[in-house]
């Protein structure tokens, strides 16, 4: 069983699909040849169902059995066809639609006589053939649909038919793909009679450059499941339900509800870093994952016709050393991203199989050149044997892929990128070593500002960065406040408000400019005075009567945090009192007919200080 990398042939349907595709094209835009009746023929006839009833717009195709021009014709209402300019000689007729949106009808091909369920060829003879007569049965399958918790069609949503192993009991899946579910969240699978099918949904498929299916990085993402006949979702291979196919023509319709899991995580594109000799230690290399820092786990696996994916036990770790327990088996590595807020995606990838030499390189895999724009970088290794050994090396630009080659042209749009090469050496007998090599291409530099900070180093003020002129203007800043030499947590925007942990502390802020192009740069300010905490105070009171010669008392009230001191000033109508600075005052007769009060003074070191003022009491007398 073969995993692939990563997809490269869009084939939605089954594997001859893509054959047919290119078929039509060729006979669609190839120049028409001049026919010259000693050297062509024409063949004609009719394509009917069981019951002798004609089936139109159906493709007819003829091509020489040791290859060359395919050339075809679409049936008619009544279901003629005819194809001219034939070249005579052995050949290969067929009528076919699986290349329409759902197979309506079994393929056959011309075996001279009658159309066959089977791939055959036939002699054309040299004279014009007719009566040729195809009689199609109906195809046997089952639609499936992807939709989400809303009945909302799902596009683009990979999908696999699995069927049982009669001896392991192991759920073998397709070959070949990617294969997606078309715009309205369909897809089709053709079903022979006797068999027994599993239909799963994974929401996986993710392709950030276009390679012939366009680009496909959705904002989010949802709930993987296979169909299950109670309308559960999220539904495990293990517990989903058979579709069975007992009669020829028999056609089922299923749905399946993938709910919304997270927004979409960027992936990577794994690789494993290693050998397939016995007893090597592979790497699983994960590739790119983002946005920002995305937990990933591994597990590995073996994969074999017989079992199907199987899991090791206890192999998690991002390596893994080979057994003969694996001998003959491709070895599989599924790398796991999550992170809070964002649906769980795995990746897989494999090499093998295990037990099979690989080749040896003199001197590991380097880039060489300079990574600079206007220059190309080459992978570069050592002698390989033994003899007849290959090498097949692909480009990676920031964990996306960017070319294959030996070589890699540096660009504008490289500044500031990782640019990786894997290389895949590859023996005659199979054996397989893949290897990696990174180099980033520097940015232009920015000229930066150092910041600087304003407002009031105590609890409660609010400080604001000013950031100065940085050439050429970042197209975005990002601040990080420090407390000392430790960054705050959650403190990263342009202003911030000192809080009761700031204080006996100094507080600077680093900021940090970023355009495209550019190198990153960073600046960080000058620290504050040590940052002062602010006393919680109480409002004074006097106790006392109001009387020449009686003794006034200054009650201070309650003061938060403890260890205030105090001073006191008194006041005669709002003047203050030469010398009235104790905790008590002695009314004068200077006080007769006015009214007094007290000012408390709290301070503590660290603390900015506070005052209170005390009511006025009645008028002296």
């Amino acid at each position: 069983m073969h995993l692939p990398d990563r997809p490269r042939t869009p084939l939605r349907r089954r594997g001859r699909t893509a054959s047919v595709v290119v078929a039509l094209l060729l006979a669609t835009l190839a120049p028409a040849l001049p026919a010259h009746a000693a050297d062509t023929i024409s063949v004609s006839g009719r394509v009917t169902d069981e019951a002798d009833q004609p089936i139109a717009d159906l493709v007819v195709s003829i091509s020489p059995d040791g290859g060359g021009r395919v050339l075809s014709a679409t049936t008619a209402s009544d279901g003629r066809f005819t194809i001219a300019a034939v070249p005579p000689g052995r050949s290969e007729l067929s009528v076919d639609d699986d290349w329409a949106a759902e197979d309506r009808w079994r393929h056959q091909t011309w075996d001279g006589t009658a159309g066959v369920e089977a791939w055959t060829t036939f002699d054309t003879g040299t004279s014009d053939l007719t009566g040729v007569a195809f009689r199609l049965r109906p195809t046997s399958g089952f639609v499936g649909h992807a939709v989400d918790e809303h009945g909302v069609p799902l596009a683009n949503i990979a999908w696999d038919v699995l069927e049982q192993h009669p001896d392991t009991g192991a759920w073998l899946g397709r070959q070949y793909g990617p294969l997606l579910t078309d715009e309205g969240g369909r897809m089709w699978f053709a079903a022979d009679p006797g068999t027994t099918w599993r239909l799963c949904f994974t929401d996986s498929w993710y392709q950030p450059t276009d390679e012939g299916m366009g680009r496909w990085t959705p904002a989010v993402r949802h709930t993987d499941g296979c169909w299950d006949a109670g309308g559960g979702s999220g539904v495990a291979l293990a517990d989903a339900s058979d579709i069975s196919f007992t009669d020829v023509g028999q056609r089922v319709d299923v749905t399946v509800v993938m709910p919304t899991a997270g927004k979409a995580l960027t992936l990577g594109y794994p690789a494993i870093v290693g050998s397939t000799d016995t007893g090597a230690t592979l790497t699983a290399s994960p590739g790119t994952w983002g946005p920002g820092t995305v937990s990933l786990s591994y597990r590995w696996y073996t994969y074999s016709e017989a079992g199907g994916r199987e899991q090791i036990p206890g192999a998690t770790a991002a390596t893994f050393t080979t057994t003969s327990a694996q001998q003959g088996m491709q070895v599989g590595v599924e790398v796991t991203g999550r992170r809070t807020g964002y649906a769980t995606a795995t990746r897989l990838t494999s090499l093998g199989p295990i037990g099979r030499t690989a080749p040896t390189v003199t001197s590991p895999l380097t880039i060489t050149g300079t990574p600079a724009p206007g220059q190309t970088l080459t992978a570069s290794h050592g002698a390989l044997s033994p003899a007849g050994s290959s090498v097949w090396s692909e480009w990676y630009v920031n964990g996306v892929p960017a070319g294959y080659g030996t070589t890699f042209a540096v660009t504008t749009a490289h500044r500031t990128a990782t640019v990786e090469v894997r290389a895949r050496f590859t023996a005659s007998g199979g054996g397989e070593r893949l290897a990696t090599a990174k180099v980033r291409v520097p940015g232009l530099a920015f000229t930066p500002a150092t910041p600087t900070v304003a407002g009031t180093a105590v609890v409660g003020q609010t400080l604001t960065a000013k950031v100065g002129t940085w050439s050429p203007t970042p197209t975005t800043l990002t601040y990080q406040w420090y407390r000392g030499s430790t960054a705050i947590s959650g403190a990263t925007g342009k202003t911030y408000t000192l809080k009761a942990a700031d204080r006996g502390a100094r507080v600077k802020v680093k900021v940090t400019g970023a355009r495209a192009g550019y190198d990153t740069a960073s600046r960080t300010s000058a620290s504050t005075a040590t940052v002062k905490g602010v006393l919680v105070p109480a409002t004074p009171t006097v106790s006392g009567t109001a009387k020449v010669g009686r003794t006034l008392t200054a009650k201070v009230g309650t003061w938060k945090p403890s260890g205030v001191t105090f001073t006191y000033r008194w006041y005669r109508n709002g003047t203050a009192i030469s010398g009235a600075t104790g905790k008590t005052y002695v009314v004068a007769k200077a006080d007769r007919g006015a009214r007094l009060h007290v000012r408390v003074t709290g301070s503590r070191s660290g603390y900015v200080s506070q005052s209170r003022s005390s009511a006025s009491t009645a008028k002296v007398v």
